[in-house]
């Protein structure tokens, strides 16, 4: 076959002409008849175009199709009071807020730390190594996201659910890792309308996962829902093309043709928006790549990620335009190199003005050929100032006691105190006083999880919830806005005790001098299973206010289940107190009289006899309910008494502590 020794992109019909020809003239196609071009051909012997590691060229299409615009790529100068709202590493074992997916056949992005401790829901990355009950692939805090393994035919994304702000410009940095496979496809770092709810990736292969693609069987795959920009690291070079139906209704269309027969490989490659925020097949331009890197996008011979760092900086400024720089070492050593830009969207063929937030996300796939393609330590800031919250927590117990061995519960209600929504979750975790166990949690927009290996610490991220006051931006935690969670927990079977319990709240990120309480501490005593109480009253015969020899004393005890299950076997016992007389004929059981125990003594004195409530078999005492026992004595003249003591004694299943 022949390669073109020069390129001009207004002449792609002079690239396929017979290898007899040493040159050959072609006409521009969006100029006049006499205006020509020339190419001169040299003979390959190879028939695939081998991948090219030149210094770069930026190439950046024309607004205007008779001017080519040519920019100085410069480090740009980032304010230095740029705002932090975004740090994401991706290390360890749980990063929640993101949605994650796949193609067909595929599995869903991943976390290479995670393991079977991590929480797998739809706001939440999942481990890697979901059915294997050991140790992850790799320990925190040495993992990373893996958009792909180096398979064949791999493809998956994630998207960021929490809206950033658009109008103060953004810095996004990250570290990637392409490597150990055969070089492709390439991944995509995206910005979408920040008020999509349920996005849809793009096509795979060579559009990224960002732009359209019709398949090899002829259906036609869309967009990226209300795409904005996608930024490729293309590793086999079809990004820039408008092969396969990318750039479908742009004017002009790739540079590259609309057939993938010309690639830019080991290029970044950036493309526009959609036509319109609702139309998934029209746009998604054409409209810069840096040409072939000479340092690779990709190390497909890296055994280890080590290896093949590389470290992206995308800066958007508040005036929409957009820069990419790389750093080749991974050390994040910005400015690096300048590699495309300043390409200015507002000017751009079919781009959408951009709305008033982003969400964001990745991609990424493999076909025939492979690489792994992973991703790690995001950080996001704005250029501008941008007002950031100030979370406060408070927490109560659900009421003013426990049941020792029942279920208790805590309300926990985080507020945003600060000028600023949130743009990621919510995180509480709550440390459970000694013996108590998680049992579940209740709140729209949370979900609580513990670590096997710290049993009494709870984490539960808010993430979201639909009835939150200003649905337009939710998930975020809005000014002024409160979200609780109910935290359901099992009680010790420790009466008599307080349980202190603390917890903590935490965003990132969040002002650095903020005034909302992030620490919260609650004590709750515990009571047991049952709970009596007993009154006297003294039948003043001679009103003189004060118990006399020969008076009699009226005994009240009632004996309630303060527990959500029966009592059973419940035996009271109450001996008669020294120094007092039984007066036969005086016990009712729920104000119903007892026949007296033989010799007339009292029913439930010696080993006691079975109490139960109303309604109930005897030795049964209904959860919430009471058996009230009532009986007098009378008070004999011993010499030297001046007080007389009652204690009796309630016993059961599963009652603690008996006396009362």
């Amino acid at each position: 076959m022949v390669k073109l020794s020069k390129l001009d992109r207004y002449c792609p019909v002079c690239i396929n002409k017979p290898n007899n020809q040493k040159s050959v003239v072609c006409q521009k196609q969006n100029s006049l008849p006499s205006q020509n071009c020339r190419f001169n051909f040299v003979h390959r012997q190879r028939k695939e175009i081998p991948k090219l590691h030149l210094p770069f060229t930026f190439h950046l299409l024309p607004l205007i199709s008779s001017t080519i615009l040519l920019f100085t790529l410069t480090s740009l100068r980032v304010n230095a009071q740029t705002t932090t709202i975004l740090e994401e590493q991706f290390r360890d074992n749980t990063s929640f807020g993101w949605t994650p997916g796949s193609g067909i056949n595929s599995p869903p992005a991943c976390l290479t730390a995670g393991n079977p401790i991590t929480p797998i829901t739809p706001d939440s990355v999942p481990p890697c190594n979901p059915n294997t009950p050991i140790d992850p692939l790799e320990p925190v805090p040495q993992g990373a996201l893996r958009l792909t393994s180096n398979a064949r035919n791999q493809s998956a994304f994630v998207f960021y659910n929490f809206p950033i702000p658009a109008t103060n410009g953004l810095v996004i940095e990250f570290n990637y890792f392409s490597y150990g496979g055969t070089g492709a496809d390439g991944l995509t770092f995206f910005l979408f309308d920040g008020n999509t709810i349920s996005p849809n990736p793009g096509a795979f292969g060579g559009s990224l996962g960002y732009a359209q693609r019709i398949d090899n069987v002829g259906n036609l795959i869309p967009g990226l829902t209300a795409g904005y920009l996608g930024v490729g690291l293309d590793e086999f070079g079809n990004f820039a093309n408008d092969g396969e139906i990318r750039g479908t209704g742009c004017n002009p269309r790739s540079p590259y043709g609309t057939t993938t027969a010309i690639r830019r490989r080991d290029a970044v490659t950036i493309r526009g928006s959609s036509l319109t925020a609702g139309n998934r097949t029209q746009g998604y331009c054409y409209l810069a790549d840096s040409g072939p890197l000479s340092q690779g996008i990709d190390v497909p011979s890296a055994t280890n990620r080590d290896s093949a760092t590389r470290s992206v900086r995308i800066i958007l400024t508040p005036d929409f335009k957009v820069s990419v720089f790389i750093d080749f070492t991974g050390t994040r050593n910005f400015p690096a190199q300048p590699v495309l830009g300043p390409v200015d969207l507002t000017q751009a063929p079919g781009q959408r003005a951009a709305p008033p937030t982003f969400k964001f996300g990745y991609a990424s796939s493999t076909g025939g050929s492979t690489n792994f393609h992973e991703v790690r330590n995001l950080l996001i800031s704005t250029i501008n100032p941008t007002p950031l919250p100030d979370i406060a927590i408070a927490k109560q117990s659900n009421t003013p006691t426990f049941v020792a061995g029942e279920i208790g519960e805590y309300t926990l209600t985080v507020t945003n105190l600060g000028p600023g929504p949130t743009y990621g979750p919510v995180t509480v975790t709550d440390t459970l006083p000694e013996g108590f166990t998680f049992e579940g949690f209740q709140g729209a927009g949370w979900t609580c999880y513990i670590d096997p290996r710290t049993p009494r610490i709870i984490t539960c991220e808010y993430l979201g919830n639909s009835g939150s006051i200003d649905p337009t931006t939710d998930p975020p935690l809005a000014p002024g806005e409160s979200q609780s969670v109910v935290v359901k927990v099992r009680v010790p079977q420790t009466p008599g005790v307080n349980a202190v319990n603390t917890a903590n709240v935490f965003t990132r990120p969040e002002l650095p001098d903020a005034l909302g309480n992030n620490s919260t501490q609650t004590t709750t005593p515990i009571t047991d299973i049952v709970v009596a109480t007993k009154g006297a009253t003294v039948i003043d015969a001679n009103n003189n206010g004060v118990a006399d020899p020969g008076e009699a004393i009226s005994y009240s005890i009632n004996i309630t289940n303060v527990s959500s299950a029966p009592v059973t076997n419940a035996i009271f016992s109450d001996p008669i107190p020294e120094g007092t007389t039984y007066i036969p004929g005086t016990t009712k059981l729920n104000g119903d009289l007892l026949p007296d125990a033989p010799g007339n003594l009292m029913p439930f004195s010696g080993n006691g006899a079975p109490v139960n409530s109303i309604g109930t078999s005897p030795g049964i005492i209904g959860p919430l309910l009471s058996a009230n026992v009532e009986f007098q004595v009378r008070i004999n003249n011993p010499p030297g008494v001046t007080q007389i003591a009652n204690q009796g004694s309630i016993f059961g299943s599963p009652i603690i502590s008996p006396p009362v």
